[in-house]
C-alpha cells in the first residue's frame, strides 16, 4: 500500500495536475482570442516539449534540432503575425496551457522511463484520469 500511494503521489499527481491546469488555461484563452489563433498558437507544442525536455535532461540539443525549433517558431510567428485583434491575456493564457502540456508530456516519459513502469496508454489513463478530474473540480 505504501509502494502505491507514494508511487502515485509522485508519478501520477503532477501529471494529473498538469492535465488540469493545460484545460483550465487553454480554455480560459478562447475567452480572450480567437480559436483560429489559439490553434496557431498551438503550433509552438513541439519546440516548448523539446525545450523542457532539454532542461529535464531528456532530450540532447544539437544543431539540427536547433534548426528544426527554429523553423518552428518562425512559421509560429509569421502565422500570429497578421492576428488583428491581440489580446497578451489570451495569448499568456495559451502559452501557459502549452507549457502545462509540455510538462505532462515530460513527466508522463519520467513516470514511463525512468521510474522503470511497464504501462500502455490504457493503462496510464486508468491511473491518471481521476486525478485529471479531481484537480479540475477543485479550481
Amino acid at each position: 500500500m505504501k509502494f502505491h500511494c507514494f508511487r502515485y503521489a509522485t508519478s501520477v499527481v503532477p501529471i494529473g495536475s498538469m492535465f488540469a491546469m493545460t484545460l483550465w488555461l487553454g480554455n480560459t484563452a478562447y475567452l480572450y482570442i480567437s480559436v483560429a489563433f489559439a490553434q496557431m498558437l498551438k503550433a509552438i507544442m513541439p519546440v516548448a516539449v523539446f525545450v523542457l525536455g532539454v532542461a529535464a535532461g531528456l532530450e540532447i540539443m544539437n544543431c539540427r534540432m536547433l534548426l528544426v525549433m527554429s523553423v518552428i517558431s518562425f512559421g509560429v510567428l509569421v502565422a500570429s503575425y497578421g492576428e488583428i485583434d491581440i489580446n497578451w491575456v489570451g495569448v499568456v493564457y495559451q502559452m501557459g496551457g502549452v507549457v502545462g502540456e509540455a510538462l505532462r508530456l515530460i513527466f508522463m516519459e519520467i513516470l514511463v522511463k525512468i521510474k522503470g513502469l511497464k504501462l500502455n496508454p490504457i493503462s496510464v489513463m486508468y491511473y491518471v484520469s481521476p486525478c485529471r478530474y479531481t484537480d479540475s473540480v477543485v479550481k
